[in-house]
């Protein structure tokens, strides 16, 4: 027979997975704002707003 968690551990788990998602989240929002800085450096400024946008 297996015990099911209690309340506490299913917020814990549930916390960590939201904190490591929180940090993937950041970690694409700076790859966007990098690559549209690239893309205006490249003259591609319509790409550049559609990153910026999308890191927004």
């Amino acid at each position: 027979m297996t015990r099911e968690p209690t309340p506490d551990a299913v917020n814990r788990a549930l916390g960590a997975t939201i904190q490591k998602q929180e940090r993937e989240i950041a970690m694409l929002r700076r790859a966007l704002l990098e690559a549209a800085e690239k893309l205006d450096r490249a003259g591609w400024r319509q790409s550049a707003d559609l990153a910026r946008d999308a890191a927004s």
